[in-house]
């Protein structure tokens, strides 16, 4: 069942926020109008959950709240998204590394940019775009295949370590992620994953190449309430065939999303009851509001 208010326990728990911050907020800045029942206990809505969530991720970035609370929660979402200068930098420094084959450089790179930007912001602000960059080169032809095998090698390194460091709490709500049958690339699902885990979900790497009854059967037997598929490289029809497949194993509880190049064009008339997402914001969004549903 769809959650619609939180009390303050919830809202501590999900934003991080401590109470006096959450209160000298409230009294200083006016950021959030929590109800109150008879007995004066606050209730926060779906919504000033997502705007209190934004606000700590722009003061994590370097903004000060006194410039964030004047925002609306579309220009709060730009802030939070937008990426630095430096991060700008690193992306065409890498892309441009890959080109000449500078081996040296992407190892020497990469462990930097992953200790200063933490797994979070090192994946969907980097690596994310860089492999975008180096994809759109290779298809070009500017970009040589063995510079990009590398630096997909690499990162497939860094993403698994990620994944390590924000494990979540075995009491947060869990995603699986996988590949169907016939489906190799698990670049972007290893990003999503880190993306859910370090934004408070406890993602389940389960690898590539899964049939529709071993998902449903893992769904089941861990209670499971989403499970995200990639695909990049099927055809559309296999693609219909496999998320209607899939969508009839599993349990009726368990949403299924799934993500990738091959699925850009279908929308939910064509795959009722699977959820799409085409990038990673709207992903973040999605994993946000399982996030906050299942607080306890």
């Amino acid at each position: 069942m769809r959650v619609s208010c939180y009390g303050l326990r919830e809202v501590v728990a999900i934003t991080g926020l401590s109470k006096q911050a959450l209160y000298a907020w409230e009294r200083r800045y006016n950021v959030v109008s929590p109800k109150r029942n008879a007995r004066g206990v606050r209730s926060y809505s779906e919504e000033e959950v997502h705007r209190l969530q934004l606000l700590c991720q722009g003061i994590a970035k370097g903004h000060r709240i006194g410039k964030l609370v004047q925002l609306g929660l579309d220009d709060l979402k730009q802030v939070v998204r937008r990426r630095t200068d430096s991060m700008d930098d690193a992306i065409v420094e890498l892309a441009e590394a890959v080109d000449r084959l500078d081996f040296a450089l992407i190892e020497q790179k990469l462990p930097l940019h992953f200790s200063m930007f933490g797994p979070g912001r090192f994946t969907r602000d980097l690596v994310l775009p860089v492999m975008t960059e180096v994809g759109q080169r290779v298809e070009a032809g500017s970009t040589p295949i063995p510079g990009e095998r590398f630096f997909t090698t690499k990162i497939r390194m860094f993403l698994g370590q990620a994944l390590h460091l924000t494990a979540g709490q075995f009491s947060a709500p869990q995603i699986l992620f996988a590949t169907p049958e016939n489906e190799l690339h698990d670049l972007a699902l290893l990003s999503a994953a880190v993306s859910a885990q370090d934004a408070g979900c406890r993602a389940i790497f389960l690898g590539t190449q899964l049939p529709p009854d071993a998902l449903a059967m893992a769904c089941l037997k861990t209670n499971t309430p989403v499970l995200c598929l990639s695909i990049s490289n099927l055809s559309h029809e296999k693609v219909l065939k496999t998320c209607r497949e899939t969508r009839r194993a599993l349990p009726s509880e368990t949403e299924l999303w799934i993500g990738g190049r091959a699925v850009s064009e279908f929308d939910s008339m064509r795959l009722p009851d699977v959820r799409i997402y085409n990038d990673i914001d709207d992903f973040d969004d999605a994993v946000r509001r399982i996030r906050v549903s299942k607080a306890l």
